[in-house]
């Protein structure tokens, strides 16, 4: 929204239908010229700069570095220590992760969401010496989502990948079913381009899983996701080798639906914190999916309701965007 003291540099835009390979490459590196223009010109007047998902890398550590030799302040919000694919071939892995250790050490303060992530990041880069503070996720709060129905339909949603199990999570709704639970699962969320060959993976047991496992590809807008989430009855979040905060998570708790998940990453705290949660047992298998549906069913509905909206009640002043700026503030101010 437009007010006061807000100026918003506005770029060129990529393209985001089907264009030329030429035409593309063009708008893309105009973005990151006009970009770049941009945030060099705020420089006259703004010595603190708060950064998130910078990309691409090589482009942002020469930003970094010209910030920084003019005397800026840069924090960076590290939503995961490691990518969760390499773009670089195997060879090459050692110089991915010297850039990217590099950026960490180009920034005056790391912001990361949980305390998995600064652990993580510690272990990764212990050449790294700037200081870590722990900002936690904000809340997402939406309209007219409802309650969860108690039909058994349970929601995977987000980015298809690896780590988030995607696979298992498919063939344990499976065997849940052949045990006679009346379970079922939606997937919805888009590719992740590094690695498509694991959602063709996950499309292919979606289709033998049958009326078990409907899927949404693509995008979903913030005002799709209330009808979505008003079909299911709980968000299964059966991550492993995790170390951030799950924005998806925070989309539940911020809307009072229970999880089924693990405790990988910033998703223990929140179970911790009170965030009603049903435990999928690590490493994750179908198996043991299919454990923790069946717990979670094995309870009423009613019950998970009452507990996620009282824990929403609490998540929505503790974690509110204002509290968030607070804190983002006190770094700001920092020595």
């Amino acid at each position: 929204m437009e007010r006061p003291g807000l100026k918003r540099i506005r770029p060129p835009r990529e393209l985001t239908r089907p264009a030329g390979r030429l035409r593309s490459a063009t708008a893309s590196l105009l973005r990151i010229l006009g970009s770049m223009a941009g945030l060099l010109a705020a420089r006259f007047s703004v010595r603190v700069f708060i950064v998130s998902i910078p990309d691409p890398l090589p482009i942002a550590i020469c930003l970094f570095f010209l910030l920084r030799l003019s005397g800026a302040k840069i924090i960076y919000i590290v939503h995961d220590p490691l990518p969760h694919a390499f773009r670089l071939p195997k060879r090459w892995r050692w110089l991915e992760l010297w850039a990217i250790g590099l950026s960490y050490d180009l920034a005056t303060t790391i912001v990361v969401l949980s305390e998995a992530s600064r652990q993580r990041l510690s272990e990764v880069f212990p050449h790294v010496h700037r200081p870590i503070e722990i900002i936690e996720h904000g809340v997402f709060p939406l309209e007219g989502c409802g309650e969860p129905p108690g039909d058994g339909k349970l929601l995977c949603f987000g980015t298809i990948r690896r780590n988030k199990h995607i696979a298992q999570a498919i063939e344990g709704i499976a065997l849940a079913r052949q045990d006679g639970l009346p379970a079922s699962l939606l997937v919805a969320g888009e590719t992740h381009k590094e690695d498509r060959a694991y959602e063709e993976e996950c499309q292919r047991l979606a289709r033998q899983a049958g009326a078990g496992v409907e899927w949404l590809p693509g995008y979903l807008d913030d005002a799709e996701l209330p009808a979505i989430m008003a079909r299911c009855d709980a968000f299964l979040l059966p991550y492993g080798d995790f170390h951030s905060q799950s924005g998806v998570a925070m989309l539940a708790a911020s809307n009072g639906w229970p999880i089924i998940a693990t405790d990988a990453g910033g998703l223990s705290a929140l179970i911790e914190d009170g965030l009603p949660a049903q435990r999928i047992e690590q490493p994750v298998t179908a198996q043991s999916v299919a454990r923790a549906v069946a717990a979670f069913m094995a309870a009423p509905i009613y019950t998970w309701q009452t507990s996620a909206r009282a824990y929403r009640e609490r998540v929505l002043e503790r974690l509110s965007w204002t509290a968030i700026a607070d804190r983002y503030l006190e770094v700001a101010r920092s020595p």
